[in-house]
């Protein structure tokens, strides 16, 4: 979590996306920040 924390997420967001690390799978979402900054990890909700 530490580590997403200091590249500038949240404390809640980042347990989500450590979580999905750990677990090897992608975390969706439809927060923009998320998905910038874990953009190997993360995944749109919707494509456009």
């Amino acid at each position: 979590m530490a580590a997403w924390i200091s590249r500038g997420l949240t404390a809640y967001d980042s347990t989500y996306v450590a979580l999905a690390e750990e677990r090897g799978v992608h975390l969706l979402t439809d927060d923009h920040h998320v998905l910038d900054i874990a953009a190997d990890l993360a995944r749109p909700l919707v494509e456009d």
